[in-house]
């Protein structure tokens, strides 16, 4: 995955996890911010404060409003 990849990737630590594991929501692209929108509720104890970060990301990318 390129720098620039990656920097279009919300990625957030989820509590109760193995040390080193991470969910992500990988944002190259609209389909993928579609999909992190559409997966965020299966997120299970992800800190609200991160939802929002994802959700942000994705809406900015698709040119949507956040609500």
């Amino acid at each position: 995955m390129s720098a620039a990849t990656r920097k279009r990737t919300a990625t957030f630590h989820q509590p109760g996890r193995e040390e080193g594991q991470k969910d992500r929501f990988p944002m190259p692209d609209k389909a993928h911010a579609r999909n992190a929108l559409a997966r965020l509720p299966q997120a299970k104890n992800m800190p609200p404060g991160m939802a929002a970060k994802v959700r942000a990301r994705a809406h900015r990318m698709l040119g949507t409003s956040n609500k």
